[in-house]
């Protein structure tokens, strides 16, 4: 991902402003970049910038610098959380409204015919979940989804799918983006109690075609897509994350 000047000094002027208030948050032009080293190391940062033949980022103190040459690969970190039904089952946040979220999702069933699945309340999806041995006891508190540059989150939402071969949880996200992101791979990865790889598996990527009067109603600008990550739950998975690279 290229930075212009511009673009990154906008970056770093708000990347100070919170530091000033004393909340780190990603600014709205970056988000949860993960680089990761060929020698299989990685850091998450809100953004970085290209200084010659450096990749450059924001760390405790100063300002860190990683031969290009080093860096295997840069992903967008859409989804990390705990695979606990406490967790993945909390109410929507207050980043769309109720009206919002009901268009949002009507119009992905409508556009989308495997994203339909029977919306349950979350008491009922916490039931599914712990009947199906996926629940993970202790953990802790979902950390605040961090936008990447190149998509926003409207919405994201996790249910239970009761199917013939057993009970399914799906996770869903509804994305807006200026650019093509049929051009990523979003993968799905879960990880045990000890932070080891169970499975990973690719998510569905369908475009929701809009026109653009119901784009301007919802207030989204660009085009939109659904993500969606399915999985038979497990004892043994305990967090999962939802990834993007380029093609």
């Amino acid at each position: 991902m290229k930075l212009t000047n511009i673009q990154g000094f906008f970056c770093l002027t708000i990347f100070f402003f919170f530091v000033h208030l004393g909340i780190f948050a990603a600014p709205a032009c970056g988000g949860a970049l993960r680089i990761t080293m060929t020698d299989g190391t990685s850091v998450d940062v809100p953004f970085f910038w290209e200084y010659g033949d450096e990749i450059k980022f924001d760390i405790a103190g100063g300002v860190a610098g990683v031969p290009k040459s080093q860096i295997a690969s840069v992903q967008d970190v859409l989804e990390a959380r705990e695979f606990d039904p406490d967790v993945l089952f909390q109410p929507a946040s207050d980043r769309t409204n109720l009206d919002q979220q009901k268009m949002l999702q009507a119009l992905v069933e409508s556009k989308v015919p495997a994203a339909k699945c029977e919306q349950k309340d979350p008491e009922e999806n916490i039931r599914l979940l712990k009947e199906a041995g996926g629940s993970a006891k202790g953990a802790k508190p979902p950390a605040e989804l961090v936008h990447a540059q190149r998509y926003n989150i409207e919405k994201n939402f996790s249910t239970m799918c009761v199917e013939p071969g057993g009970n399914v949880l799906v996770m869903q996200d509804i994305l807006s983006s200026k650019i093509d992101l049929k051009t990523r791979n979003f993968t799905l990865t879960l990880f045990d109690a000890d932070g080891n790889v169970l499975q990973r598996k690719p998510c569905e990527l369908h475009e929701i075609e809009v026109d653009p009067a119901t784009l301007k109603k919802l207030e989204i600008r660009g085009r939109l897509y659904l993500v969606k990550a399915s999985v038979k739950p497990d004892p043994k998975i305990k967090r999962y994350e939802i990834t993007s690279v380029q093609r």
